[in-house]
């Protein structure tokens, strides 16, 4: 079974799932946080196989990020096709912010921040092509 398929399992498993009427996850009791993660699943890209969390950390949404690292601890060892991690992604794209707060967490730390994609770039690499001056 893929990570998106596996995602999408977590999430029905929790309870998340269509609402009628409104179109967002419903669960009895839910509240926004579970509502945001039926959204993200929405906005999954299955032929990148990115899922929720890596978008969020694609697009510096912070909010997200931490809250499905609160409720899917192991979130943080997804990949999309191209084998690039949370961090990689917060590089790659600029989210200064969603690095820092992953770098703080000290959780897995050597092995999400040691991480290689597909091309053997690690976050240094990503860093250094795009000229970024913050601390790696």
């Amino acid at each position: 079974m893929d990570r998106l398929s596996c995602t999408n399992a977590r999430l029905r498993d929790r309870g998340v799932k269509k609402d009628r009427d409104h179109g967002s996850g419903s669960r009895q009791g839910s509240g926004p946080r579970l509502r945001f993660l039926g959204l993200l699943r929405r906005f999954t890209n299955a032929d990148k196989k990115e899922t929720p969390i890596l978008i969020a950390a694609k697009y510096g949404i912070m909010e997200i990020v931490k809250k499905i690292l609160h409720i899917f601890p192991v979130a943080i060892h997804d990949t999309n096709s191209d084998e690039k991690n949370i961090v990689l992604l917060a590089v790659e794209n600029r989210q200064t912010h969603v690095y820092q707060f992953l770098l703080e967490r000290n959780v897995m730390r050597d092995s999400i921040f040691s991480k290689v994609d597909k091309d053997g770039n690690s976050a240094m690499h990503v860093a250094a092509a795009l000229q970024m001056q913050w601390e790696i």
